[in-house]
């Protein structure tokens, strides 16, 4: 109640069970409403964002009820965001901030963007780990031994256009460029089959893998004799899995005595002995290993549906498919067939995807080979919504096959694809095989609860599914009425771009997340953003910041850009970017605006200091209600008759981020 007076009638919080509690307020995300933490004697800090105002605040605990789901937690677990969100504060120093921009500061220049990227991909857990045990020379030695192999292979060679490094290799006419993302994520980034923190240096007997599979002789000859001559990147892959096969004696078994060997040197030492399980997930790490030390970008597809992995690589703008666990008598039969349908084609996924994550930017997706034919191929389009048909952004959309029951391979579906839905509420599930099951369930896992239901998907096609989550989207905002002004004291320019929109959830197998903290960032494309911009006047603006119906000189909704000419002001007027209808992206945005001759802007409180300056006067306000920053002309006065010499222009480079 010292806060506010208002405070007094919000009761107790009862759902917030947080065992001895320490609650305090503050502002988190910089949007002038004091959020609330609270501290734990389990070593987290707990914090609940305010989805009301600093007089009716409310701190929403989201209950997404995703452990309820029964196939949600067939495999790793749900792996969804927590029912409040938290921080831990077990190791609060600034040793390993200094320990990674010590190591980026002293490298070479050369080096500087692929370790940079590196660094600021991995999880942090595995930066933490890797410090305490003074391993942190494997990020340089990961960079230096690209440069390194780069220049000894003829058919590829690191490039640098200045603000990026990439690949130049050979094809069949001439030289070609690797797209810069998948040079950073499939070539310099590792993965958790590449390197295990908690299990280094044990797992590998000390060895990084880049460093000593090339030039490895336990099997007479090493993978640089057999691509060291090859004259394109297409050559290189087809003379590693020849190596795997031929030289290293890879094949497909159950082991006699002992199960599957953990990490890639363990499965390359003991990959044709007989006594060892080697299954397709070995296979699999152990070409993702070798194809990556050839500098061949390469990922490790997984199709969960049918539980089968294989790969992919790299070569003239697409992706091929190779599957290292073919036959030694077939393997060059189903080295890259048409549609990467294997000899025979038996073999059609359901949802082959990338899954083994390559850093935190790198979501699974589906696989750019087909695997199917065309007739076998249908296409899913599912929006979440609440039960007003408002949006939910945020959601783990799960496709399960039943392959797996039908066939009597397993009692339970398999999951095929996790997706997240953007700020529209949709996922898109693309190319879905339908040539082993039409039968399939969907599982939603969201911040407004959960659901599950089956589909029936008899023929190739598009298919549309709305969910409706029985809770609602908190606290939209209300507007009862939008007037322009009949005349004018002051006119509005203004462009908004949205430079990124993200989702940060926890990793989609619940078991990386408990045991390690893993998460991975969602990126949306520019179709799935949207916010909303109203121009206030200046009175009306304490009604919007306590949730109340408020009038409006313009209102601009569910928009992914704003261009805004000569808008028509009556007088001193807020605009307010709003990122309220989403309750899981972040948006970072670009502001350019020229007003003529005063506006005030609502902004995060960092960027008073970073754009205007300390000394900008503010707008007397209660600082419970938002921080309200005036922006004012070089007179600080309404000038109507030449306003051409009062304008203020904002740079297009100020950004802002909405939480």
């Amino acid at each position: 109640g010292t806060y506010h007076p208002a405070w007094t009638k919000l009761g107790a919080l009862p759902e917030v069970k947080i065992s001895d509690a320490a609650p305090a307020l503050a502002d988190l995300n910089g949007d002038g409403l004091p959020d609330l933490l609270v501290g734990s004697s389990d070593g987290k800090v707990y914090y609940l964002m305010n989805r009301g105002s600093g007089v009716f605040p409310e701190f929403k605990v989201w209950k997404s009820d995703a452990d309820k789901m029964r196939l949600a937690n067939w495999f790793w677990g749900p792996g969804y965001y927590p029912d409040i969100d938290y921080i831990i504060l077990d190791k609060v120093t600034t040793k390993y901030v200094d320990i990674y921009s010590d190591l980026i500061l002293k490298a070479d220049e050369k080096y500087v963007d692929e370790l940079a990227y590196l660094i600021a991909a991995d999880r942090t857990y595995n930066l933490i780990t890797l410090a305490d045990k003074d391993s942190t020379y494997l990020y340089m030695e990961d960079i230096t031994s690209i440069y390194y192999w780069a220049e000894k292979l003829p058919y590829v060679e690191v490039v640098d256009f200045g603000d990026y490094s990439t690949l130049k290799y050979k094809t069949e006419t001439g030289w070609d460029y690797v797209p810069k993302d998948i040079y950073y994520k499939h070539v310099v980034m590792w993965d958790r089959y590449l390197m295990a923190a908690w299990a280094w240096p044990d797992r590998y007997q000390g060895h990084f893998y880049r460093t000593f599979i090339m030039n490895d002789t336990t099997y007479g000859t090493s993978l640089y004799e057999r691509v060291k001559n090859a004259e394109t990147l297409y050559e290189a892959a087809w003379w590693v899995m020849y190596w795997l096969k031929q030289d290293v004696g890879l094949y497909w078994h159950i082991g006699t005595v002992y199960w599957k060997p953990p990490g890639w040197y363990n499965i390359y030492m003991l990959a044709a002995d007989p006594e060892w399980s080697i299954l397709c997930g070995e296979c699999s790490i152990l070409f993702l290993t070798s194809a990556r030390a050839a500098l061949i970008p390469s990922i490790v597809i997984c199709n969960i549906a049918e539980d089968h992995m294989f790969n992919n690589f790299w070569y003239n703008g697409s992706w091929h498919h190779v599957d290292p666990s073919a036959s030694p008598d077939n393997w060059e039969k189903d080295f890259d067939p048409p549609r990467g349908i294997n000899v025979g084609g038996w073999y059609q996924g359901t949802y082959p995807m990338e899954w083994a994550e390559d850093g935190v930017y790198d979501w699974p997706w589906r696989s750019e080979v087909p695997y199917n034919y065309p007739d076998k191929l249908a296409n899913l389009t599912i929006r979440v919504v609440d039960k007003y048909g408002n949006p939910v952004d945020g959601a783990r959309v799960e496709l399960w096959s039943h392959w797996t029951i039908e066939s009597g391979y397993d009692s339970a579906p398999y999951i095929a694809i996790p997706k997240l839905t953007d700020m529209n509420g949709y996922v898109y599930l693309p190319n879905v095989g339908i040539a082993r099951t039409q039968n399939f369930s969907i599982v939603v896992t969201s911040r407004l609860g959960s659901t599950m239901f089956k589909i029936y998907l008899p023929k190739a096609g598009n298919y549309t599914y709305t969910v409706v989550l029985d809770n609602e989207v908190p606290y939209l905002d209300q507007i009862y009425s939008v007037e322009e002004p009949k005349s004018y004291t002051a006119l509005l320019n203004m462009k908004i771009k949205v430079n990124e929109a993200y989702q940060v959830a926890p990793t989609w197998m619940a078991i990386l997340y408990d045991l390690f903290g893993y998460k991975l960032v969602n990126e949306l494309p520019e179709s799935g953003v949207r916010f909303d911009v109203y121009v206030i006047p200046i009175e009306e603006y304490k009604n919007f910041l306590e949730n109340k119906p408020f009038k409006a000189i313009a209102v601009y909704k569910n928009v992914n850009g704003l261009d805004i000419s000569n808008l028509k002001l009556g007088g001193d007027a807020v605009i307010v970017i709003s990122n309220r209808n989403s309750v899981a992206t972040t948006l970072s945005l670009s502001i350019g605006a020229k007003v003529i001759p005063k506006v005030y802007f609502v902004l995060p409180r960092f960027l008073r200091e970073f754009f205007l300056g300390p000394d900008t006067p503010s707008l007397p306000n209660d600082p419970l209600v938002g921080l309200v920053t005036l922006i004012n002309s070089t007179s600080g006065e309404l000038h109507t008759k030449t306003p051409e010499n009062v304008n203020i222009e904002v740079p297009d480079t100020m950004k802002i981020t909405l939480l």
